[in-house]
């Protein structure tokens, strides 16, 4: 795999250990354009994610390949968000009781299963990539549009540094860079010629 872009990740170094990477499949990493950021479906998000309070969190979602990992951020007293983290039990335990809904007695967030919101293979996840022709980008949310009558899925227009979200801590560069080259080939791109165009 080839890749295109204006900024570098963790993983980019590989396609040089590779002879410079397979000329068959490009990822062309540029901003998505405006068309290709609200998609819309009948059907709402499968995204799971934990119960914490609103107030006080905000969540997102990471997609990539097909798969999704939960992000959430976490308000200061004065209400501004900070850097938004992956929802990992080394991340968030010891603040777990700080951001929960407290008064929800079931809440899952009190006996976290953590895996659950992370690198979940999802039907949702997989034709989002397919529709937007990109393996990885940010889901901002899904809301409902009354008068369409249909779900519209927010995607950032940038595509996000996967280094600048700790995803080096659970894949090698090795092993992103084949898995985005295999779901470039192989699940996200059915025409002969294997390449990505975003850009």
């Amino acid at each position: 795999m080839k890749i295109s872009s204006r900024f570098r990740d963790y993983y980019d170094y590989v396609a040089h250990a590779y002879g410079g990477g397979d000329e068959r499949v490009m990822y062309i990493r540029e901003p998505l354009k405006d068309d290709q950021t609200s998609p819309s479906t009948v059907s709402r998000s499968a995204f799971a994610y934990p119960t914490l309070n609103e107030a006080k969190t905000d969540v997102k979602f990471l997609v990539i390949n097909g798969r999704y990992f939960v992000l959430v951020s976490v308000r200061d007293d004065l209400g501004i968000l900070g850097p938004y983290r992956l929802y990992t039990e080394e991340n968030f335990k010891n603040i777990l009781p700080k951001i929960q809904i407290s008064y929800y007695r079931y809440s899952d967030t009190r006996a976290t299963n953590w895996s659950r919101y992370f690198n979940i293979e999802s039907e949702f996840a997989l034709n989002l990539s397919r529709s937007i022709q990109h393996p990885v980008f940010l889901v901002n949310g899904v809301s409902w549009d009354w008068k369409a009558q249909r779900y519209f899925t927010s995607i950032d227009k940038n595509i996000p540094i996967l280094a600048d979200y700790g995803i080096p801590h659970h894949f090698s560069p090795e092993q992103m860079y084949q898995d985005i080259a295999y779901f470039i080939s192989n699940k996200m791109v059915t025409s002969p010629d294997l390449e990505v165009h975003d850009s």
